[in-house]
């Protein structure tokens, strides 16, 4: 009783509203309740089998625990076997791959051969340059005499160190 009278104390302290609860069991049950459940319960079950004729969907098959080894080593061979490769139609999953792998290829081909090169390189902006514009440097610079330098030769054949040739652009404000 000194155990309750604390938790009542406590719970006051705490402004619950269960310390002015009453401490008696809410719930009565008939004497005998449980023991007659079961057979009550079965006693509802049959009565609505009766009535509309429901079979018990508890009821295992006849044979069934004696034949369930049986199919249970069948689908444990049945799945240790190698699966068959499977086709999709006239062709194998394989073809249709690598049919999208060749399409694939073309159409990256096609694309690298019709579109412009971007790529930047010194040859290319130094082929642009005019000649004359090479030859008037060169001979202003290096005091070289432009008429022995064929004005149709390519700037990779003439014999000018690549620095003097970054110079050349620096100056001009080649970009």
């Amino acid at each position: 009783m000194e155990k309750l009278s604390e938790i009542v104390s406590e719970l006051k302290e705490m402004n619950s509203s269960l310390a002015d609860a009453p401490r008696s069991m809410p719930f009565d049950v008939p004497q005998g309740y449980f023991e007659e459940l079961g057979g009550s319960v079965m006693a509802d079950i049959r009565l609505a089998e009766a009535k509309t004729g429901m079979v018990n969907p508890m009821l295992v098959p006849e044979g069934y625990f004696g034949a369930l080894p049986e199919q249970m080593l069948a689908k444990i061979k049945e799945q240790e076997q190698p699966a068959k490769p499977r086709t999709i139609g006239l062709f194998g999953s394989g073809q249709w791959a690598a049919a999208a792998a060749v399409a694939i290829i073309i159409t990256l081909g096609s694309l690298m051969m019709f579109l412009p090169d971007r790529t930047t390189s010194a040859e290319r902006e130094l082929s642009s340059i005019p000649g004359v514009e090479i030859n008037d440097y060169l001979q202003r610079r290096y005091d070289i005499d432009v008429k022995q330098i064929d004005p149709s030769a390519e700037v990779s054949n003439l014999k000018v160190d690549s620095k003097d040739i970054v110079a050349y652009l620096n100056e001009t404000g080649w970009d």
